[in-house]
Protein backbone atom coordinates (compact mmCIF):
# COMPACT_ATOMS: atom_id res chain seq x y z
CA UNK A 1 0.00 0.00 0.00
CA UNK A 2 1.70 3.41 -1.12
CA UNK A 3 0.73 7.12 -0.88
CA UNK A 4 1.99 9.97 -3.39
CA UNK A 5 1.92 13.33 -2.80
CA UNK A 6 2.09 15.39 -5.70
CA UNK A 7 3.45 18.72 -6.18
CA UNK A 8 1.97 21.74 -5.82
CA UNK A 9 2.03 22.86 -9.61
CA UNK A 10 0.69 19.59 -10.59
CA UNK A 11 -2.29 19.74 -7.54
CA UNK A 12 -2.80 23.38 -8.35
CA UNK A 13 -3.84 22.57 -11.89
CA UNK A 14 -5.85 19.40 -11.42
CA UNK A 15 -7.93 20.94 -9.04
CA UNK A 16 -8.66 24.06 -11.29
CA UNK A 17 -10.49 21.56 -13.13
CA UNK A 18 -13.92 20.78 -12.26
CA UNK A 19 -14.44 17.62 -13.38
CA UNK A 20 -11.72 16.61 -11.44
CA UNK A 21 -12.46 19.21 -8.19
CA UNK A 22 -16.33 18.59 -8.13
CA UNK A 23 -17.33 15.44 -10.87
CA UNK A 24 -18.75 18.53 -13.10
CA UNK A 25 -19.46 16.29 -16.22
CA UNK A 26 -19.85 13.52 -17.51
CA UNK A 27 -18.47 10.36 -19.70
CA UNK A 28 -19.70 8.20 -22.62
CA UNK A 29 -17.30 4.70 -23.48
CA UNK A 30 -17.79 3.54 -26.91
CA UNK A 31 -17.60 0.00 -28.37
CA UNK A 32 -15.53 0.35 -31.90
CA UNK A 33 -15.98 -2.66 -34.08
CA UNK A 34 -13.84 -3.03 -37.62
CA UNK A 35 -13.36 1.00 -37.23
CA UNK A 36 -17.18 1.26 -36.92
CA UNK A 37 -18.54 2.96 -33.30
CA UNK A 38 -21.11 0.47 -32.48
CA UNK A 39 -24.71 1.91 -31.27
CA UNK A 40 -23.35 5.45 -32.54
CA UNK A 41 -26.91 6.91 -33.23
CA UNK A 42 -27.44 5.72 -29.46
CA UNK A 43 -24.20 7.62 -28.37
CA UNK A 44 -24.84 10.85 -30.08
CA UNK A 45 -28.25 11.01 -28.23
CA UNK A 46 -26.51 10.84 -25.21
CA UNK A 47 -24.33 12.84 -25.63
CA UNK A 48 -26.61 15.92 -26.48
CA UNK A 49 -28.96 14.59 -23.60
CA UNK A 50 -26.25 14.92 -20.86
CA UNK A 51 -24.79 17.84 -22.22
CA UNK A 52 -28.36 19.46 -21.54
CA UNK A 53 -28.85 18.28 -18.38
CA UNK A 54 -25.82 19.59 -17.01
CA UNK A 55 -25.81 23.06 -18.91
CA UNK A 56 -22.77 22.37 -20.88
CA UNK A 57 -22.18 23.74 -23.99
CA UNK A 58 -21.33 20.83 -26.66
CA UNK A 59 -20.60 20.86 -30.54
CA UNK A 60 -21.96 17.53 -30.76
CA UNK A 61 -21.91 16.87 -34.42
CA UNK A 62 -18.33 18.10 -34.73
CA UNK A 63 -17.23 15.67 -31.65
CA UNK A 64 -19.07 12.82 -33.69
CA UNK A 65 -16.95 13.38 -36.44
CA UNK A 66 -14.09 13.10 -34.71
CA UNK A 67 -14.94 10.01 -32.47
CA UNK A 68 -15.57 8.74 -36.31
CA UNK A 69 -12.64 9.30 -37.82
CA UNK A 70 -10.94 7.91 -34.42
CA UNK A 71 -12.64 4.80 -34.92
CA UNK A 72 -11.74 4.31 -38.01
CA UNK A 73 -7.71 4.34 -37.09
CA UNK A 74 -8.70 2.43 -33.84
CA UNK A 75 -9.88 -1.35 -35.77
CA UNK A 76 -10.93 -2.66 -32.80
CA UNK A 77 -10.71 -1.63 -29.15
CA UNK A 78 -12.96 1.50 -26.93
CA UNK A 79 -12.89 5.37 -26.89
CA UNK A 80 -13.66 7.21 -23.86
CA UNK A 81 -15.31 10.63 -23.57
CA UNK A 82 -15.17 12.75 -21.05
CA UNK A 83 -16.85 15.79 -20.89
CA UNK A 84 -16.59 18.63 -18.29
CA UNK A 85 -17.19 22.66 -17.25
CA UNK A 86 -14.15 24.80 -18.07
CA UNK A 87 -12.84 26.39 -15.12
CA UNK A 88 -14.94 29.19 -13.84
CA UNK A 89 -14.07 32.84 -12.82
CA UNK A 90 -15.87 32.27 -9.71
CA UNK A 91 -15.31 30.69 -6.41
CA UNK A 92 -15.95 27.13 -5.32
CA UNK A 93 -19.03 25.42 -7.06
CA UNK A 94 -20.05 28.19 -8.52
CA UNK A 95 -20.52 28.48 -12.50
CA UNK A 96 -21.47 31.54 -14.82
CA UNK A 97 -21.06 29.92 -18.28
CA UNK A 98 -21.32 26.74 -19.81
CA UNK A 99 -18.14 26.19 -22.02
CA UNK A 100 -17.20 22.75 -21.95
CA UNK A 101 -13.75 20.80 -22.55
CA UNK A 102 -13.52 17.25 -24.32
CA UNK A 103 -10.93 14.56 -23.25
CA UNK A 104 -10.77 11.35 -25.58
CA UNK A 105 -9.04 8.47 -25.06
CA UNK A 106 -8.35 5.09 -27.52
CA UNK A 107 -7.82 1.65 -26.29
CA UNK A 108 -7.26 -1.03 -28.77
CA UNK A 109 -8.79 -4.32 -28.07
CA UNK A 110 -10.94 -7.09 -28.77
CA UNK A 111 -14.07 -6.41 -27.35
CA UNK A 112 -16.33 -9.58 -28.00
CA UNK A 113 -14.75 -13.12 -26.97
CA UNK A 114 -17.49 -15.14 -27.76
CA UNK A 115 -16.11 -17.90 -29.89
CA UNK A 116 -12.87 -18.64 -31.94
CA UNK A 117 -10.90 -16.11 -33.56
CA UNK A 118 -12.38 -16.49 -37.24
CA UNK A 119 -16.14 -17.09 -36.57
CA UNK A 120 -15.83 -14.05 -34.02
CA UNK A 121 -14.61 -11.66 -36.89
CA UNK A 122 -17.44 -13.23 -38.97
CA UNK A 123 -20.11 -12.32 -36.66
CA UNK A 124 -18.53 -9.18 -36.05
CA UNK A 125 -18.55 -8.82 -40.12
CA UNK A 126 -22.23 -8.82 -40.01
CA UNK A 127 -23.21 -6.87 -37.33
CA UNK A 128 -20.96 -4.04 -38.90
CA UNK A 129 -22.51 -4.41 -42.16
CA UNK A 130 -25.99 -4.68 -41.10
CA UNK A 131 -25.63 -1.38 -39.22
CA UNK A 132 -24.01 0.46 -42.02
CA UNK A 133 -26.87 -0.70 -44.35
CA UNK A 134 -29.31 0.20 -41.48
CA UNK A 135 -30.53 -2.74 -41.26
CA UNK A 136 -33.08 -3.92 -38.47
CA UNK A 137 -31.26 -6.09 -35.83
CA UNK A 138 -32.94 -9.26 -34.38
CA UNK A 139 -31.90 -9.84 -30.77
CA UNK A 140 -29.37 -12.71 -32.15
CA UNK A 141 -27.55 -10.46 -33.98
CA UNK A 142 -26.70 -8.41 -30.79
CA UNK A 143 -23.12 -9.35 -29.92
CA UNK A 144 -23.15 -11.44 -26.96
CA UNK A 145 -20.40 -12.83 -24.20
CA UNK A 146 -19.69 -16.29 -22.90
CA UNK A 147 -22.06 -16.93 -20.28
CA UNK A 148 -21.07 -16.53 -16.66
CA UNK A 149 -22.43 -16.19 -12.76
CA UNK A 150 -23.57 -12.71 -10.91
CA UNK A 151 -24.18 -12.51 -7.43
CA UNK A 152 -25.99 -10.26 -5.40
CA UNK A 153 -23.90 -6.69 -4.48
CA UNK A 154 -24.07 -5.95 -0.10
CA UNK A 155 -22.97 -1.82 -0.77
CA UNK A 156 -25.95 0.05 -2.55
CA UNK A 157 -25.90 2.78 -5.02
CA UNK A 158 -27.35 6.30 -4.41
CA UNK A 159 -30.56 7.52 -5.12
CA UNK A 160 -30.60 11.33 -7.11
CA UNK A 161 -32.16 14.06 -7.77
CA UNK A 162 -34.40 14.28 -10.99
CA UNK A 163 -31.84 15.68 -13.51
CA UNK A 164 -29.48 13.56 -12.48
CA UNK A 165 -30.72 10.03 -12.49
CA UNK A 166 -29.62 8.37 -15.77
CA UNK A 167 -26.61 10.13 -16.56
CA UNK A 168 -23.57 8.62 -16.72
CA UNK A 169 -21.83 11.34 -14.66
CA UNK A 170 -18.23 11.61 -13.31
CA UNK A 171 -19.43 11.21 -9.93
CA UNK A 172 -19.10 7.04 -9.40
CA UNK A 173 -18.14 6.95 -6.13
CA UNK A 174 -20.69 4.40 -5.10
CA UNK A 175 -20.07 2.56 -8.42
CA UNK A 176 -16.13 1.99 -7.13
CA UNK A 177 -17.64 0.72 -4.20
CA UNK A 178 -19.88 -1.61 -5.69
CA UNK A 179 -17.23 -2.69 -8.08
CA UNK A 180 -14.79 -3.34 -5.30
CA UNK A 181 -16.81 -5.48 -3.63
CA UNK A 182 -17.67 -7.84 -6.50
CA UNK A 183 -13.51 -8.13 -7.30
CA UNK A 184 -12.84 -9.54 -3.63
CA UNK A 185 -15.99 -11.95 -4.32
CA UNK A 186 -14.40 -12.75 -7.81
CA UNK A 187 -10.92 -13.78 -5.97
CA UNK A 188 -13.48 -16.59 -4.03
CA UNK A 189 -15.28 -17.82 -6.98
CA UNK A 190 -13.06 -16.61 -10.61
CA UNK A 191 -16.63 -17.28 -12.81
CA UNK A 192 -18.32 -14.18 -11.28
CA UNK A 193 -18.91 -11.78 -14.41
CA UNK A 194 -21.31 -9.62 -13.04
CA UNK A 195 -23.22 -8.34 -9.87
CA UNK A 196 -26.56 -7.28 -9.44
CA UNK A 197 -26.98 -3.80 -7.33
CA UNK A 198 -29.53 -2.35 -5.41
CA UNK A 199 -29.95 1.18 -4.56
CA UNK A 200 -30.67 2.54 -1.05
CA UNK A 201 -34.50 2.40 -1.15
CA UNK A 202 -34.20 -1.65 -1.68
CA UNK A 203 -34.91 -1.57 -5.36
CA UNK A 204 -32.96 -3.73 -7.80
CA UNK A 205 -31.33 -1.44 -10.45
CA UNK A 206 -28.67 -2.43 -12.65
CA UNK A 207 -25.26 -4.33 -12.80
CA UNK A 208 -22.36 -3.09 -11.44
CA UNK A 209 -21.22 -1.96 -15.16
CA UNK A 210 -23.98 -2.62 -16.85
CA UNK A 211 -27.78 -2.54 -16.96
CA UNK A 212 -30.35 -5.51 -16.28
CA UNK A 213 -32.82 -7.49 -17.94
CA UNK A 214 -34.76 -10.42 -16.39
CA UNK A 215 -37.77 -12.99 -16.75
CA UNK A 216 -39.52 -14.41 -14.12
CA UNK A 217 -40.55 -18.11 -13.39
CA UNK A 218 -44.41 -17.83 -11.86
CA UNK A 219 -47.33 -15.19 -13.23
CA UNK A 220 -46.87 -11.73 -13.54
CA UNK A 221 -49.80 -10.96 -11.19
CA UNK A 222 -48.98 -13.51 -8.78
CA UNK A 223 -45.47 -11.85 -8.08
CA UNK A 224 -46.78 -8.65 -8.37
CA UNK A 225 -49.27 -9.45 -5.59
CA UNK A 226 -46.05 -10.07 -3.62
CA UNK A 227 -44.41 -6.98 -4.09
CA UNK A 228 -43.92 -4.58 -0.92
CA UNK A 229 -42.32 -0.95 -0.88
CA UNK A 230 -41.06 -1.68 2.22
CA UNK A 231 -38.41 -4.74 1.55
CA UNK A 232 -35.74 -5.38 3.58
CA UNK A 233 -32.35 -5.74 2.60
CA UNK A 234 -31.58 -8.82 0.81
CA UNK A 235 -28.95 -11.14 2.74
CA UNK A 236 -25.95 -12.69 0.95
CA UNK A 237 -23.72 -15.60 2.71
CA UNK A 238 -20.22 -15.55 2.03
CA UNK A 239 -20.24 -19.39 1.21
CA UNK A 240 -20.39 -19.20 -2.72
CA UNK A 241 -18.88 -22.89 -2.84
CA UNK A 242 -22.89 -23.65 -1.99
CA UNK A 243 -24.97 -26.12 -3.98
CA UNK A 244 -26.96 -25.19 -6.67
CA UNK A 245 -30.45 -24.65 -6.32
CA UNK A 246 -32.77 -26.14 -8.74
CA UNK A 247 -36.37 -25.41 -8.92
CA UNK A 248 -38.78 -27.43 -10.00
CA UNK A 249 -42.54 -27.28 -10.35
CA UNK A 250 -42.49 -23.83 -11.29
CA UNK A 251 -44.52 -22.21 -14.17
CA UNK A 252 -42.01 -20.56 -16.70
CA UNK A 253 -42.83 -17.15 -18.41
CA UNK A 254 -41.02 -16.80 -21.57
CA UNK A 255 -43.32 -14.02 -23.13
CA UNK A 256 -41.67 -10.81 -21.28
CA UNK A 257 -38.67 -8.99 -20.61
CA UNK A 258 -38.46 -6.86 -17.52
CA UNK A 259 -35.79 -4.19 -17.05
CA UNK A 260 -35.95 -2.06 -13.59
CA UNK A 261 -37.19 1.84 -14.65
CA UNK A 262 -34.26 3.98 -14.30
CA UNK A 263 -36.39 6.86 -12.19
CA UNK A 264 -34.91 7.49 -8.90
CA UNK A 265 -30.99 5.57 -9.46
CA UNK A 266 -29.07 3.78 -12.16
CA UNK A 267 -27.45 4.54 -15.32
CA UNK A 268 -29.58 4.49 -18.69
CA UNK A 269 -27.41 2.91 -20.70
CA UNK A 270 -26.75 3.01 -24.42
CA UNK A 271 -27.31 -1.00 -24.59
CA UNK A 272 -30.17 -1.11 -22.95
CA UNK A 273 -31.86 0.98 -25.14
CA UNK A 274 -30.78 -0.63 -28.06
CA UNK A 275 -31.55 -3.78 -26.52
CA UNK A 276 -35.23 -2.19 -25.81
CA UNK A 277 -35.87 -0.90 -29.44
CA UNK A 278 -34.36 -4.37 -30.83
CA UNK A 279 -37.37 -6.79 -28.95
CA UNK A 280 -39.80 -4.34 -29.19
CA UNK A 281 -39.29 -4.36 -33.55
CA UNK A 282 -39.66 -8.22 -33.18
CA UNK A 283 -42.76 -7.66 -31.51
CA UNK A 284 -41.64 -9.00 -27.98
CA UNK A 285 -42.78 -6.46 -25.11
CA UNK A 286 -40.17 -5.37 -22.80
CA UNK A 287 -41.62 -3.86 -19.19
CA UNK A 288 -39.58 -1.42 -16.82
CA UNK A 289 -40.62 -2.85 -14.00
CA UNK A 290 -39.08 -3.13 -10.26
CA UNK A 291 -36.66 -5.46 -9.40
CA UNK A 292 -37.62 -6.26 -5.64
CA UNK A 293 -36.28 -9.09 -2.78
CA UNK A 294 -39.55 -11.29 -3.69
CA UNK A 295 -38.67 -11.16 -7.28
CA UNK A 296 -35.15 -13.06 -6.84
CA UNK A 297 -36.22 -16.41 -5.96
CA UNK A 298 -38.78 -16.50 -9.18
CA UNK A 299 -36.21 -15.36 -11.85
CA UNK A 300 -36.44 -17.85 -14.72
CA UNK A 301 -33.71 -15.57 -16.90
CA UNK A 302 -31.37 -12.99 -16.27
CA UNK A 303 -28.78 -11.29 -18.73
CA UNK A 304 -26.51 -7.86 -18.46
CA UNK A 305 -25.79 -5.84 -21.09
CA UNK A 306 -23.44 -2.59 -21.85
CA UNK A 307 -22.26 -1.14 -24.77
CA UNK A 308 -18.72 -2.26 -24.80
CA UNK A 309 -19.39 -6.05 -23.95
CA UNK A 310 -23.10 -6.54 -25.46
CA UNK A 311 -24.83 -9.18 -23.97
CA UNK A 312 -23.27 -11.36 -20.72
CA UNK A 313 -25.80 -13.84 -20.21
CA UNK A 314 -26.26 -15.43 -16.37
CA UNK A 315 -26.31 -18.60 -16.24
CA UNK A 316 -26.29 -18.93 -12.06
CA UNK A 317 -27.29 -16.14 -9.95
CA UNK A 318 -26.03 -16.37 -5.98
CA UNK A 319 -29.04 -15.68 -3.69
CA UNK A 320 -28.92 -15.78 0.04
CA UNK A 321 -26.20 -18.62 0.62
CA UNK A 322 -27.59 -20.71 -2.86
CA UNK A 323 -26.21 -20.61 -6.44
CA UNK A 324 -29.89 -20.53 -8.82
CA UNK A 325 -29.89 -21.82 -12.36
CA UNK A 326 -30.60 -19.60 -14.89
CA UNK A 327 -32.07 -20.36 -18.40
CA UNK A 328 -29.66 -19.25 -21.07
CA UNK A 329 -31.01 -20.08 -24.21
CA UNK A 330 -33.06 -16.91 -25.26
Amino acid sequence: MTMTIRTQDYSQKLLAERGFAYADGFFSTMGVCQGQILWAIHHRQRLLSHAMALSLTLDVPMLMQQLIERALGLGDGIIKVVVSRVSQPVRGYGWINGDSVVDITETKTAIFTQTNNLQQNFINQLLVDKLMAGQSLSFDDLPKQPTGDAMCIHQQIACLPKPLVGLKSLNRLDSVLVTGELERYRQKQPTLVEGLVQDVMGNWVEGVMSNVFYQLAEPISQIDKQQSDNQPQHKINANLNSKNNVRTNIKLNHAHWHTPPIIQSGVSGVMRQVVMDTLQSQGKKVNERRLTNADLANLSALFFCNAVRGIIPIARLYIDGRWYELRVNY
